[in-house]
């Protein structure tokens, strides 16, 4: 009696098995930390837009402060790198303004640079912040000045890429560059950081020309 030959198997092309692994990626980048973000909103709840009263109370410091604050980033990608944000409340404010940079305003045609009144140590996405950097007293007060006037010349505030930048990190290098004694240390989870440090002379310059320039131009308009 013959015996019965055992079936084979038969192994896909290695294109499709490429393919496979691509939308095994593509899910857990995309699907996952969506999920993840419904399930903690369904049992964390209101915790998303909680203080994490780590800054002190306007009511109780009179004082300027100015704060760097940093946070996982929501779902698996918290496992690598954070999120990070500026915190500033001037001499006898009684309310604090958080200066960030955020991925979805670009996407939806805003500036991503947004600068607000909020709690200045928000849970991001249900992620507890931890302080990174911490200034008071008249110290804080002068930094915020020079702050409140650089920003305005921030030069990607229309831009947002997540690798390798600018994004959220790249913003919050930016400002430690533009006031260099405030002598701000970004952790290496802050992805982005070394991209602006990459970049920050070469538009600096370009900034620094065009003001030049149109110094020149308006020194020659008005002679004539």
């Amino acid at each position: 009696m013959t015996e019965l030959a055992q079936p084979t198997s038969i192994k896909a092309p290695l294109a499709i098995r490429i393919l496979r692994y691509f939308i095994y990626i593509f899910i857990l980048i995309v699907f996952v930390p969506a999920i993840y973000s419904i399930l903690s909103l369904l049992f964390t709840g209101p915790v998303h837009y909680q203080s994490a009263k780590i800054a002190p109370f306007p009511d109780e410091h009179k004082e300027a402060v100015l704060q760097v604050y940093g946070a996982k980033l929501y779902g698996i990608r918290g496992l690598v790198g954070i999120h990070t944000w500026v915190s500033t409340k001037e001499e006898s404010a009684q309310q604090y303004m958080v200066h960030q940079v955020v991925g979805w305003r670009h996407q939806r045609g805003h500036s991503a640079l947004e600068i607000k009144e909020d709690f200045p140590d928000r849970h991001w996405y249900g992620n507890k912040p931890f302080l990174i950097h911490d200034v008071r007293g008249e110290t804080a007060k002068n930094f915020i000045k020079r702050l409140n006037h650089e920003i305005t010349s921030y030069p990607h505030a229309n831009e947002y890429t997540l690798l390798p930048g600018p994004n959220s990190n790249s913003f919050t290098a930016w400002v430690g560059l533009v006031l260099p004694e405030l002598k701000l240390e970004l952790p290496m989870r802050a992805i982005g950081k070394n991209w602006m440090e990459d970049n920050f002379d070469r538009y600096r310059h370009k900034a620094t020309n065009t003001v030049s320039s149109s110094d020149s131009i308006s020194n020659n308009t008005s002679s004539n």
